[in-house]
């Protein structure tokens, strides 16, 4: 069963390779190339040190073949985009064409190509399946290395002349009829008659291609298949690691079908009368969140989250974030993931340094300070805790504690003056690298910026002392320890602030630092502000709304700025912000042209650009607008045994007769089903409904504080006005 949900994605976008690692593994991404083809790219600096890919050059009658920008192929689209799988549709005269992409081992790439005859009459198609090896010009030229290629039989291999990594293709299903070499794979002409011999090479190109020539004459309303195998290694010349090009296929789809329908049977969706492009930005986020996480290597005995698939690196703020979002959809994945890298991270510092996969520092002040990210960075606790509520069994937190207390201790000892004022060695470990609020000369970042006592940080020390208070007591322990830090670090924000909100302070002249700075918002995440303080901060979180830039630029400011909304009650603000940023991120995930040139579609990037998302490539906090739309648009937002419903549609949504549903969400390790109707106005009409055996024991004892709840089987149904708070308890 293929549980994917299938719809018209970009053809844009990348497959997992999560045995790739910076320093121990560099095995590279698999990244789709236009206009149906995919490639192996290890990363380097600013270009690819390496690229081996497979392509598939349909020809149109009368025609040569399509350039990168598919053109003369029609356009296709993606019916799947899975992080295990990639399915390419295009209809060409009469034909209709699909190609697969399935990853095999790290090193294995299978394709399947599927072309089916939708006539009633006999029809001819003409092709090639081709394989293209480019190597960094620079290494290429230094080894003195000229490219070589061959064909044998119904296979080709491309390679270095001297040692290094080619590549292998092998088919199985269709007998060429003819092969042809070029620099690369935009140059092949299926016109182009077959060399006298078998090989080919290029001294002066950084690149060479490889095609096979196939004709297949189709049978009215025939369906014909081709499988092929892309290898990579130091051997390709000499003979091919696959027994069975067709077995080998079958068996790589099965597995990636498994896993499809492991992940997408739990995984929640958009479901109604959202728009298409929310729809399917939705999937795109979740998948690269899915292929952020990598498998054990080095340090890590467990699954790691890579921050983002380029140049993977543990970052405890990030991986708490990503998480966070990805608790969504598979709990017990986020939960293992969590327990085991913090644990593992743990053994390299009690800070959770910054590191790459064998335990190197990635974070390191000019001081020679090794460095990690503070408990004020995407704020990692209030993450851990929205991941906690996933599962109604807390013991998981066991193991986690004494990870998460050294770490907190790390802080109070380390990263505290003696005054008890705290402070941040540099500031990359506040995560806002060079900011002007550390109001000296930062060329790099790595900076001393001791001098300041930041508001943020005394904020996260709080929240942290707070959520591990919690969590103490609740596993039956003794809280108050962290609860009288809480309270000195809160104490001590009185000291931050002025007449225009909070401000960091200069200890060498005791003085406010007069830069305001978005993360000057995050007292509001304490509560138990006055009025007049709540005031203000309101103001100051609209201004920041009103500029956009940078609070709605950057996943981490973003998240912070969400929550602080719900705490200040600024809902419909907040709710108008997610749809303002899903609005254009889903808009740009979703596209289904590409330039070559601008960041790639299909996949979520690091900077939310107001200009244009751009940066890297697959990253994870890039991916977590599904964590707001639950939160502040759906209002979903579980507290314990409670549950808080305060749906708050944007104008956008909020049209009479549009239903929204989002499922299933799991709460206490019970699946549920949210959905929200406009009837009239602003009055929505809420159901809630349990879909699962755990959640209908939570259902039988749930009380809604709500007028006219009606229960139908396992729904609870109810009406409210959009932006009303409504709360759910267990009797």
């Amino acid at each position: 069963m293929d549980a994917f949900p299938r719809d018209e994605y970009s053809p844009h976008g990348y497959l997992d390779n999560a045995d790739h690692a910076w320093v121990l593994r560099p095995s590279g991404v698999l990244r789709s190339r236009p206009p149906l083809g995919f490639e192996w790219r290890i990363p380097k600096c600013e270009r690819p040190e390496w690229i081996g890919g497979v392509h598939i050059l349909p020809r149109r009658t009368g025609s040569e073949w399509p350039d990168a920008s598919g053109s003369a192929a029609g356009a296709p689209i993606a019916r799947v985009h899975s992080s295990q799988r990639f399915l390419l549709e295009l209809r060409l005269d009469g034909i209709t064409w699909q190609v697969e992409f399935v990853p095999i081992t790290p090193d294995e790439l299978a394709v399947r190509l599927t072309l089916q005859n939708r006539g009633s009459d006999e029809t001819s198609v003409k092709f090639a399946i081709a394989a293209q090896l480019e190597i960094d010009g620079e290494r290429l030229h230094r080894c003195s290395y000229r490219l070589t290629g061959a064909r044998e039989g119904n296979a080709l291999w491309l390679r270095p002349s001297a040692e290094g990594l080619g590549v292998r293709l092998s088919v199985e299903g269709g007998e060429p009829t003819g092969h042809s070499f070029a620099a690369n794979h935009e140059q092949l002409r299926f016109g182009k008659p077959p060399f006298a011999d078998s090989t080919c090479s290029s001294e002066d190109d950084l690149s060479i291609a490889g095609a096979l020539w196939i004709d297949h004459t189709f049978d009215p309303n025939e369906t014909w298949q081709l499988d092929a195998v892309l290898e990579r290694g130091h051997w390709v010349s000499e003979r091919s690691r696959i027994a069975a090009v067709r077995d080998s296929v079958g068996e790589a789809r099965a597995r990636a079908l498994g896993d499809d329908e492991a992940f997408w049977s739990q995984a929640p969706r958009l479901t109604g009368d959202w728009p298409e492009h929310w729809r399917r930005g939705w999937v795109l986020d979740l998948e690269t969140l899915r292929m952020s996480r990598r498998k054990p290597a080095g340090i890590f005995r467990t699954g790691w989250d890579a921050m983002q698939i380029q140049v993977p690196r543990f970052v405890f703020a990030e991986t708490m974030l990503d998480m966070a979002a990805f608790a969504l959809a598979d709990p017990e994945a986020a939960i293992a993931l969590v327990v085991g890298s913090l644990t593992d991270a743990a053994r390299m510092g009690a800070q959770l340094p910054c590191i790459r996969e064998d335990g190197s520092p990635n974070m390191v002040a000019l001081d020679g300070t090794v460095c990690g990210t503070s408990p004020a960075w995407c704020w990692p606790f209030l993450a851990l805790e929205l991941i906690a509520v996933r599962r109604a069994d807390p013991s998981w937190l066991r193991r986690l504690v004494p990870v998460l207390e050294r770490y907190l201790d790390f802080w109070l000892r380390k990263r505290v003056h003696s005054d008890g004022d705290p402070f941040y060695v540099c500031s990359w470990e506040s995560g806002q690298d060079s900011s002007p609020r550390f109001a000296c000369e930062q060329p790099t970042g790595g900076e001393d910026v001791r001098d300041v006592c930041p508001v943020d940080l005394i904020v996260g020390i709080a929240q942290a002392a707070s959520v591990l208070d919690r969590i103490v007591t609740r596993l039956g322990g003794d809280g108050r320890r962290w609860r009288s830090v809480a309270t000195e670090m809160r104490q001590r924000l009185e000291a931050h602030w002025t007449t225009q909100g909070y401000r960091d302070r200069s200890r060498s002249n005791d003085l406010s630092i007069p830069v305001d700075d978005v993360t000057h918002l995050a007292p509001a995440l304490l509560g138990d502000l006055s009025s007049a303080k709540k005031e203000v901060l309101r103001r100051k979180l609209q201004l920041r709304l009103a500029e956009q830039s940078p609070a709605l630029e950057w996943a981490s400011f973003f998240f912070q700025l969400c929550e602080c909304g719900y705490e200040l009650d600024l809902r419909h603000d907040i709710a108008e912000a997610i749809a303002f940023n899903a609005d254009r991120l889903w808009t740009a995930w979703d596209r289904k042209d590409w330039n070559g040139v601008d960041p790639m579609p299909g996949v979520a990037l690091e900077h939310w650009a107001l200009a244009g998302p751009r940066g890297g490539e697959g990253y994870g906090w890039g991916a977590t607008m599904p964590l707001h739309l639950v939160r502040g648009v759906m209002g979903f937002r579980d507290e314990g045994d409670a549950i808080v419903f305060q749906p708050t549609l944007p104008e956008r949504l909020l049209a009479s007769g549009k239903s929204y549903t989002l499922g299933p969400l799991t709460h206490r390790g019970g699946r549920w089903l949210l959905s929200v109707s406009v009837t009239e106005g602003d009055e929505l009409h809420v159901t809630w409904t349990a879909i699962d055996d755990r959640a209908r024991e939570d259902f039988a004892r749930l009380d809604v504080d709500a007028t006219s709840v009606e229960r139908t089987g396992h729904t609870l149904g109810w009406r409210q006005t959009n932006g009303d708070r409504r709360v759910a308890r267990l009797r």
